[in-house]
């Protein structure tokens, strides 16, 4: 039974420590204006969850 847990900690930690290099290696995309386009629709979602009312000057 040791032998098993001593064996999957050994695995742990070398995915562990390929997993690092990998990604310093390939860092993520930027991806702002995707971030931008997908602010309308969480605004429009908590506007409607939060049960805001806009009054007319507001919508203008």
């Amino acid at each position: 039974m040791k032998r098993k847990i001593r064996v999957a900690a050994w695995l742990g930690w070398f995915v562990l420590a390929g997993a690092l290099p990998a990604y310093a290696n390939n860092p993520p995309a930027p991806d702002g204006m995707l971030s931008i386009i997908l602010i309308f629709p969480v605004a429009i979602l908590g506007f409607r969850l939060a049960g805001a009312q806009l009054t007319s000057k507001e919508m203008k």
